[in-house]
């Protein structure tokens, strides 16, 4: 069975290529550059993972991972981020994401982490 995976970046570019990854590796994914849109457009009862960056415009990834780890608990949270972001911070927030990857996204760790995730859903 394919895994559905929500990717939120307004960073149209690595939204874009990361979508066509996931999609080549056989993930159904949906896409969105806006936090509100996606709230509004999906339903998030059948999604195994999002993939969410820190710096959004109008919110941080930090806060939509919140709403989703309480909209559907049992879903994967994956943070990522072009941007530095101080240690203490990703620590104090650990509870709302299960894995954080920096930008450029290293593809084959990404891959291990989904394929992890994959096994632990089962």
């Amino acid at each position: 069975m394919k895994k559905n995976i929500v990717l939120l970046d307004d960073d149209l570019m690595s939204l874009r290529s990361l979508e066509h990854t996931l999609k080549e590796w056989g993930y159904n994914t949906v896409s969105f550059s806006e936090y509100n849109q996606a709230f509004k457009d999906h339903n998030f009862e059948q999604v195994n993972c999002v993939i969410v960056d820190y710096h959004l415009q109008g919110d941080n990834g930090i806060s939509v991972l919140q709403s989703l780890k309480t909209t559907n608990p049992n879903i994967r949270r994956l943070l990522i981020s072009g941007y530095n972001i101080n240690e203490s911070i990703l620590s104090q927030n650990k509870s709302y994401f299960d894995f954080f990857l920096p930008k450029p996204i290293n593809i084959t760790k990404l891959n291990t982490i989904l394929k992890k995730t994959n096994k632990e859903k089962k």
